[in-house]
């Protein structure tokens, strides 16, 4: 499963919503054994780093396997980095 965010997003009421969907998300037991990726997009312009990503968002808190890539239009290597890790999992 693929869920894609905006890391230049500063609006906190659209974090508060983004972070609702990825929990409610994580915890639906129908698919439970796919892995979450979460896509930090517009990582070119970023203002969050993905450690900060991870706090804002409570991605530890999520019990399934997931990962965040950082990821822009202009650069196609975390996509693939993305698809290695896939592949892996």
């Amino acid at each position: 499963m693929i869920y894609v965010i905006d890391s230049s997003e500063t609006d906190q009421y659209r974090i508060n919503e983004a972070k609702e969907e990825i929990h409610e998300i994580s915890n639906n037991n129908l698919i439970k054994d796919l892995p979450l990726i979460i896509l930090a997009n517009k990582s070119d312009i970023k203002k969050l780093s993905n450690e900060e990503i991870i706090d804002l968002y409570n991605l530890d808190s999520i019990s399934r396997v997931w990962k965040i890539f950082s990821t822009s239009i202009y650069n196609r290597e975390s996509i693939l980095s993305m698809v290695d890790w896939i592949c892996t999992v």
